[in-house]
């Protein structure tokens, strides 16, 4: 055997090795979160009906274990903001909505509460023409 054959053979074992660590805490990670998200659903501190907070629960997990669990990063979350205010097509309606979204004028409300609301207020003066 030669020196390339058994430096090639060991870089695969550690490859696999870690590549098997990686998944492994993956899939240990997927478990944990499965379990606290089970108690969760169990003790009723969800808005879901137990038998969809369970069921929600175990497919997240496997989407996990196959990889297909992602959370968005910030740059993501900051596009599809921008994105929901195309739905505005006059310029200024959809530059005040991507203000509130920037965090302009007054935020209340939460998830658990139904929806978040948020609130800019716009003072446009206008001109009346005097009567001839």
């Amino acid at each position: 055997m030669t020196i390339r054959q058994t430096t090639l053979r060991a870089f695969c074992s550690v490859a696999l090795l870690v590549g098997t660590a990686a998944y492994g805490a993956d899939d240990a990670s997927a478990e944990a979160r499965y379990q606290k998200e089970r108690a969760a659903c169990l003790s009723g501190q969800t808005q879901q009906a137990r038998d969809v907070c369970l069921r929600e629960a175990g497919a997240a997990r496997d989407a996990a274990r196959k990889g297909a669990l992602t959370t968005s990063g910030a740059d993501e979350k900051a596009a599809n903001a921008v994105e929901r205010c195309k739905v505005f097509t006059k310029a200024d309606e959809h530059a005040a909505c991507i203000d509130r979204i920037r965090g302009a004028g007054n935020t209340s409300g939460s998830a658990l509460q139904g929806g978040v609301l948020r609130e800019s207020v716009t003072t446009t003066t206008i001109i009346i023409p005097a009567k001839p």
